[in-house]
């Protein structure tokens, strides 16, 4: 199937590494702390791309499946496997130890001398025990917990069970109910096992762990802190991008030749280049977020590659890019499914959200915003999913809300005009026809 050369608001898939540029140190850091350390927390604001760094660079890497130079020796030799514990919802009854416990049989699949000890389901650490025994060369696993937070959507004692696996995992701890299966098995048939095979079994386990998580969901680790100590010891704090990483993550994936991509190769002028820089880094004063870059340049290429059959982008091409971001807006106010709703959203972003005269950004608080405004906590999380809102915590506990960035105030509050305007002349139009209405009656 063809796709886009720039995702939009999608994270990259792990087949379209040959699109995902501007991270290279970035890359490089996070495969650092991986090789040096047990655990490292993937930190970043929402929309930055942490999902799509994992999928394309270091998962595909640390798996041999993406050509590249700068990885450390000793992590060719692990295994890399991705984790979603998706949102906690009562109708799935599953917890997160039984998506993990799936994800790994998946990659266990074939039976080795450790399911003779132990009959029945293998557990955790017999998963990866027999994940290297099947991969003939690897030392070590990778697991990588991507969106992270959505651990602590499930009830408290799935969050508790977790926790505890995961630090016995960490901890090379050989579960008690193996431990007794081997005794009596080298009780009854001493030469049953190889030195080999004893070696494999007593030898620790490499196992390592990546969790991905959100900037304004970071206290929620404090939950883990009892098992796992240093899970908030090593962090990589993946930020917004600079100019020239901006400039990459453009230019890179328009030249690309494949029968894989919707669109022709074509280039941007460098004033165009220095057009969409400059408005996305609101005059150079600010870094550039990744989804911003990504809805700018899917369009591009949509209405002007595609549509216009343009090789070549120009400055004049570009004259109205906040109008990118109105269609953006409209589209997310028309997926809410009631009127009722559709209006709470509109009063809090238009009305609440952004200075009135001075068209600068202000936060709300989330009691605020569900209790007075009546906008749904669900249609809050959808808000922020969409990259139109952001949450920071509040130091008095909760979240406050504002918009994602600086470039979204000047299309909404336009948006905002006109509405005004618009329901201005329909109260003088009703007006007029009611006092047109009581002159015909008298």
């Amino acid at each position: 199937m063809k796709n886009f050369r720039y995702p939009g608001l999608r994270t990259f898939d792990a087949s379209e590494g040959d699109r995902f540029y501007g991270r290279e140190e970035d890359t490089s850091q996070i495969l650092k702390k991986i090789q040096l350390h047990n655990t490292i927390v993937l930190l970043g604001k929402s929309g930055l791309g942490k999902s799509s760094i994992l999928t394309t660079r270091i998962i595909p890497i640390l798996n041999g499946e993406f050509q590249y130079t700068d990885i450390p020796e000793d992590l060719t030799k692990k295994i890399a496997i991705p984790v979603r514990l998706h949102t906690y919802t009562p109708e799935r009854h599953i917890y997160p130890l039984g998506i993990l416990d799936q994800i790994l049989t998946e990659w266990d699949n074939a039976p080795t001398f450790l399911n003779d000890i132990e009959p029945g389901d293998p557990g955790f650490w017999e998963h990866c025990k027999n994940i290297l025994l099947l991969n003939p060369g690897k030392t070590g696993i990778v697991l990588v917990f991507d969106q992270f937070e959505e651990l602590f959507t499930y009830p408290k004692e799935g969050i508790e069970f977790f926790a505890e696996v995961i630090a016995d995992l960490l901890n090379h701890r050989m579960p008690a109910g193996f431990r007794q299966c081997l005794m009596r098995q080298l009780r009854n048939a001493p030469d049953s096992l190889s030195e080999e095979q004893l070696q494999v079994i007593y030898d620790d386990t490499d196992v390592r762990i990546i969790f991905a998580i959100r900037e304004d969901r970071l206290s929620d680790l404090n939950q883990l802190a009892g098992r796992i100590p240093d899970i908030q010891r090593y962090f990589y704090n993946l930020t917004p991008l600079s100019r020239p990483q901006a400039t990459e993550a453009i230019v890179k994936p328009a030249v690309l030749e494949s029968p894989q991509l919707l669109s022709a190769p074509f280039i941007y002028t460098p004033s165009a280049l220095d057009r969409i820089l400059t408005y996305l880094s609101k005059d150079n004063t600010q870094p550039i977020e990744t989804f911003q870059l990504q809805l700018i340049c899917q369009y591009i290429e949509q209405e002007l590659i595609i549509k216009q059959k343009k090789i070549q982008i120009e400055a004049n091409d570009l004259h109205n890019l906040d109008s990118i971001f109105k269609v953006y807006y409209d589209r997310i106010l028309n997926q809410i499914p009631t009127p009722k709703i559709r209006r709470a959203v509109q009063n809090l972003i238009e009305e609440r959200l952004i200075l009135d005269g001075e068209n600068r950004r202000l936060s709300l608080y989330e009691g605020q915003i569900v209790q007075q405004l009546k906008v749904p906590a669900e249609t809050l999380i959808y808000l922020v999913n969409q990259r139109l809102l952001r949450a920071e915590p509040d130091n008095r506990g909760g979240y406050l809300y504002e918009l994602s960035h600086d470039v979204m105030i000047a299309p909404i509050a336009e948006f905002r005009d006109k509405r005004r305007a618009s329901e201005v002349w329909k109260k003088r139009a009703l007006t007029v026809a009611s006092i047109a209405s009581l002159l015909t009656i008298m």
